[in-house]
């Protein structure tokens, strides 16, 4: 149980570390070379950015966000016994940065599909 609240803690610190609003998460994750799909709670640009840093952690099976928590899957015991879920509430300057990132209002952390990014980098090698 002191493991799962570190880890609750942890990803508490993470999410409050990106900024006072939405804007400046934004600018973080911007900075932070994150990317994301819109609407998706496994690719979000949160979920994306918790999964960098956080997935090395051997305690980390998998993370998902939503509109007020990320709901992270913690490695144990696993015959038998229901998966621990740790859930970390979001501070509401990144509950406000999720739905605007969903309306598209940050199309520059919107991951592009593949055969756009294909074809970009082809051009650059021709």
């Amino acid at each position: 149980m002191r493991r799962n609240r570190q880890l609750r803690d942890q990803t508490a610190e993470l999410l409050d570390g990106l900024g006072g609003n939405r804007s400046e998460v934004a600018a973080s994750l911007c900075d932070a070379g994150v990317w994301g799909a819109r609407n998706d709670p496994r690719c979000c640009a949160v979920a994306t950015y918790l999964g960098a840093v956080l997935g090395a952690d051997p305690r980390v099976r998998s993370l998902t966000t939503g509109q007020s928590q990320v709901k992270i899957v913690v490695n144990g015991p696993v015959r038998f016994f229901p998966p621990v879920i740790v859930r970390v509430p979001l501070p509401q300057p990144v509950r406000q940065f999720i739905v605007a990132f969903d309306r598209g209002m940050y199309p520059m952390l919107v991951r592009g599909p593949v055969e756009k990014a294909r074809q970009s980098s082809e051009s650059t090698t021709s």
